[in-house]
């Protein structure tokens, strides 16, 4: 572990006088503001060229690929068996199992290489990246299941899903900052307190008796506060090895100090194994990529709010719209400068931002924002964002995401100041590439055309949109599951007018051909009948766009290109891909012919899922192991018998039947020897050893053999016992054959 120094290197930060801000002039001024649900897409006022839109669409969809699970092979069972001893590996580094060294930077970790030891089995910043992000609850963090997705047949990489939920245990606090990162006065106030306490240490070491070195000790502590306190408050240490040095997982106090922040969790994270060959050789797997698949918290505040709708407050201000676009700049940037001026009591949360800037990349682009509630000064709203992140040292681009967060914001003074944060869910939309080295890398991206289960969904979505098209639905769930409602306000309008623009009793579709299609864009033109109710028909040119999100299909754009009344009243249907009414598809007709469906419902699950036992973290002091809950004697419930019964294959198909002889033969010893042995502990006992053995929970080798020799030994004495009580009592001889077989498996299961 790094030593650090540690020195008083900061000080109680100056208080941040919050004005109550309920005057009149406050609330005129609130009233005033104008722009709610405001969007950070740039207006389409202006028209595009066609190439220009093609490249806006291209940026938007072309990181957008989600992995291709069906592309992937079942994995054997020795890579099986080594993918779950590695990934047992990277909990312990998780849960503070493992000692990894203390870097302060990449370059640092460079020039140690080979010459310091690390315990470390991944690259300690992707932990660090994991554990930063799991500070956003005030639970403790334990993954309860690992899937093993398959292996990339050309990069020989394996795909492994890890899902994490939060258990009823709090986390550590840690202290927040009495000197706060981005203060202006930051670098002055650190040096003043560091001069003042070296003053006064000089003068402890070469003149103690000055008689103003009472009053000096009084005065540092009632401006800067208790030394012992200031030091702990520095204990800066990197998440990875926080969790190595208490046992626990951290938190801070601006993380969790709002009852919308007070929830359990899940989350899923996805690692990518990559073979180590060394001259051919293949030496394992490693760890070198992970990144979180989905988020979400128990508790979703918002669930039960509604737009706010009183007069006077229709729109968000401007000065809204600016400040959420300042603070994700902010983030975007490291700028604790920004992060300072733009929060309320920015010293409950610098460390955590620290540990995040430390350990991550992020880019955040358009959101929008929908206000819920104006009380005074007080405001309340949720902010829908597109967010890119990784962890650093992983050689990717970066997932693409879309973030909910629920926002309260404070005017103080004349300022608007983020009050509270918090994330609510985080949905995976687009994969990162991984490139390793030389390895191909297509295996990790479906980077294909659209197959034919592809077709049939967007052909489908034409045909329901047509039916609600007719009804001129614009604001219904039918119509936000078909179309993408995330485009900018200026789209969704443009796409709503072109929809209502052409209506009928009556619609038939001709689909004419793909004019693009990808893996997760499509353009498909169309003709399209409109029959109104005296019979008349106007044929319509037009285009849909669709975008792949999540793993559906969405209408992205709908245009129409020209439109003509006809001079005839008969509704041709003959080829047509539908036929619909208001609200209903009346025929449909697949335009795929000869067709192979590739439907993943019909690819054969090829993953092997694995469960984890929960269990209560110990916490240690200073380095010092504490060791994890271990199983006791006590502890051998039928659930436990269960599972060492699996391996253990004994005679006994319940505890019930294994406690009765156990029951007879400590009777027949009472009344022979005055004492039962204990049997019936001992072989509980050698089970706890079993089960804590299998479950990693000795911290130590040396640990771990003391229990395995103490459990192996008392078998022996019991079976002693046995032995001689079988040839002195023959009415408890079944009995006594019977516990001997079983104190033999456990021996041997103990080897």
């Amino acid at each position: 572990m790094k030593k650090r120094v540690l020195s008083l290197m900061l000080i109680a930060s100056t208080l941040v006088t919050l004005t109550g801000c309920g005057d009149s002039d406050t609330i005129s001024e609130l009233n005033n503001i104008s722009a709610l649900n405001a969007e950070s897409s740039v207006s389409s006022n202006y028209s595009l060229s066609y190439t220009d839109e093609q490249e806006m669409i291209y940026a938007q969809v072309s990181n957008r690929q989600l992995l291709d699970l069906s592309a992937l092979s079942a994995c054997s069972s020795n890579e099986i068996q080594q993918v779950r001893n590695y990934m047992d590996n990277i909990d312990n580094q998780l849960v503070g199992k493992v000692k990894v060294v203390d870097y302060d930077d990449d370059l640092t970790r460079r020039t140690a290489q080979g010459l310091v030891t690390d315990d470390a089995v991944v690259n300690a910043t992707l932990t660090d990246y994991l554990l930063s992000f799991m500070q956003q609850t005030p639970y403790y963090w334990q993954r309860t299941k690992t899937t093993i997705r398959g292996i990339d047949s050309k990069s020989r990489s394996i795909i492994v899903d890890v899902t994490y939920k939060t258990i009823n245990y709090e986390k550590e606090v840690q202290d927040d900052s009495t000197i706060t990162l981005g203060d202006p006065n930051y670098d002055t106030l650190v040096k003043s307190r560091y001069t003042k306490y070296i003053n006064i240490l000089a003068t402890q070491l070469n003149n103690p008796t000055n008689p103003n070195l009472p009053q000096l000790i009084n005065d540092f502590k009632t401006y800067w506060g208790e030394p012992e306190d200031i030091i702990e408050e520095q204990n800066k240490y990197k998440p990875t090895t926080c969790i190595y040095n208490t046992g626990n997982q951290k938190t801070y106090s601006g993380l969790i100090n709002s009852d919308a922040e007070k929830s359990t969790g899940t989350m899923t994270v996805r690692y990518v194994l990559v073979p180590e060959y060394v001259l051919g050789i293949n030496l394992g797997v490693e760890c070198k990529h992970m990144y979180i698949t989905e988020f979400s918290l128990d508790n979703d505040v918002t669930k039960n709010m509604s737009a706010f709708t009183q007069e006077g407050y229709q729109t968000v201000t401007d000065s809204v719209y600016s400040l959420i676009y300042s603070y994700f700049t902010a983030l975007d940037e490291s700028d604790y400068d920004g992060l300072y001026k733009l929060t309320n009591n920015f010293n409950t949360l610098d460390k955590h931002y620290q540990d995040v800037f430390d350990s991550t990349y992020q880019k955040h682009d358009g959101y929008s924002i929908s206000l819920f509630d104006i009380t005074g000064t007080h405001i309340k709203c949720g902010v829908t964002i597109s967010t890119k992140e990784r962890a650093k040292n992983s050689n990717m681009t970066l997932p693409v995401y879309t973030d909910r967060y629920y926002m309260e914001l404070e005017l103080v003074g004349d300022t608007l100041k983020v009050d509270n944060m918090v994330l609510l869910s985080r949905k995976l939309e687009g994969e990162p590439a991984i490139s390793e080295d030389e390895v191909e890398d297509t295996g990790f991206s479906a980077n294909i055309d659209l197959d034919n289960d592809d077709k049939v969904a967007i052909e489908k979505l034409i045909c329901n949109f047509s039916a609600i098209q007719l009804q001129e639905d614009t604001t219904s769930d039918n119509f936000s599951s078909l179309v993408d409602t995330s485009i900018t306000t200026n789209q969704l309008s443009a796409l709503k007018t072109n929809m209502t623009s052409l209506s009928g009793s009556k619609k038939v579709v001709f689909l004419q051909n793909y004019q693009q299609g990808t893996s997760n864009y499509a353009s498909v033109k169309c003709k399209e009948l409109f029959q109104d109710d005296k019979n008349a028909i106007v044929e319509a040119t037009t285009t849909y766009e669709f975008i792949m999100k999540g793993g559906n299909w969405y209408i992205y754009n709908y245009d129409v290109n020209s439109s003509v009344k006809l001079d005839t009243t008969n509704l041709i249907t003959t080829g047509s891909l539908c036929l619909v009414s208001p609200g209903k598809v009346e025929s449909y007709t697949s335009q795929i012919k000869g067709s192979t469906s590739t439907n993943l419902d019909e690819v054969s699950d090829i993953s092997v899922s694995f469960d984890h036992k929960s269990y209560t973290p110990t916490e240690k002091e200073g380095n010092v192991e504490q060791g994890y809950v271990q199983y006791t004697s006590a502890d051998i419930t039928a659930d436990e018998f269960n599972l060492v019964n699996q391996t253990g294959n004994f005679a006994y198909s319940s505890i019930d039947d294994l406690n009765k002889d156990i029951e007879d033969v400590e009777l027949a010893l009472t009344s022979a020897e005055g004492s039962d042995g204990n049997v019936g502990t001992i072989i509980y006992q050698a089970m706890a050893t079993y089960l804590n053995v299998s479950n990693s929970y000795y911290m130590d080798d040396v640990s771990k053999q003391d229990a395995i020799d103490t459990a192996k030994a008392n078998l022996s004495n019991a079976n002693s016992l046995l032995n001689n009580l079988k040839t002195s009592n023959p009415s408890v001889a079944t009995q006594c054959t019977n516990l001997t077989a079983i104190i033999s498996s456990l021996g041997v299961m103990l080897q």
